[in-house]
């Protein structure tokens, strides 16, 4: 095989306001939780961590 040298970039992430919201971390309560991670993308971590 050939070296191959790779080049990592970074991608921004913006997150929707459903993600942005959870990211403050303000009080939020349960019910508006599950309102905010239904709007949350599927593959986010913020969803895998909200649901802790």
């Amino acid at each position: 095989m050939r070296n191959v040298q790779w080049v990592k970039l970074a991608v921004p992430y913006t997150p929707n306001l459903a993600e942005y919201l959870i990211l403050q971390n303000r009080k939020i309560l349960a019910d508006q939780m599950e309102f905010l991670k239904a709007f949350a993308r599927k593959k986010a971590k913020i969803a895998a961590q909200a649901s802790r």
